[in-house]
């Protein structure tokens, strides 16, 4: 509840959502087009995530964003994500870049505006799901995954990596792992 809080109020009256800003109409883009200025001041919260001493913006805010956009994009909760993969990390400062998600229906992408022009950070598909979907069986998951892992463990091989995790992103209780997957 702490981590929600925090980026909502950082960014309540922004527009649409938090982390997609306001949705801006254009006559050249085939899909629905956010567009959001980001950074450690404007979201504070992601001081706590970087690579080395640099704050990077967290897969689960890239996803959040495309889950987000795809719901608003399409009137409808449920949405399925397929191929979701983050291309180029996005730095944040104390300086806001203009990042913008799009929501098209041949995919999603997210891009922010850099010295050197515009640069695509994120690429996946999402799409409406009809009825209920498909639930997960964590039971189910849980069996195949029989190793424990500490998540200690976990965030100190993260940090090996130079990957920083502060006290707000460390939500980790339990980890197991089995053959290609994992349930934390």
């Amino acid at each position: 509840k702490t981590v929600a809080r925090a980026v909502a109020s950082a960014a309540a009256e922004r527009g649409v959502h938090p982390l997609l800003g306001r949705q801006v109409p254009s006559a050249f883009v085939a899909g629905q087009l956010f567009e959001a200025e980001i950074s450690t001041e404007t979201v504070p919260y992601f001081r706590g995530h970087g690579l080395g001493d640099r704050p990077l913006l967290p897969f689960a805010a890239f996803l959040e964003m495309a889950v987000s956009a795809g719901r608003l994009s399409r009137s409808a909760a449920p949405v399925s994500v397929r191929e979701f993969s983050v291309l180029e990390p996005l730095f944040l400062g104390p300086a806001a870049r203009c990042v913008q998600t799009v929501d098209k229906e041949r995919g999603n992408e997210i891009a922010s505006e850099g010295e050197g022009g515009w640069v695509t950070h994120a690429r996946g598909s999402v799409r409406g799901v009809e009825g209920a979907g498909r639930m997960l069986d964590v039971a189910e998951v849980r069996a195949r995954c029989s190793e424990a892992l500490e998540p200690g463990e976990v965030y100190r091989r993260l940090e090996a990596t130079g990957l920083r995790y502060g006290p707000a992103f460390r939500g980790l209780v339990s980890v197991r792992r089995g053959a290609g997957e994992s349930l934390a």
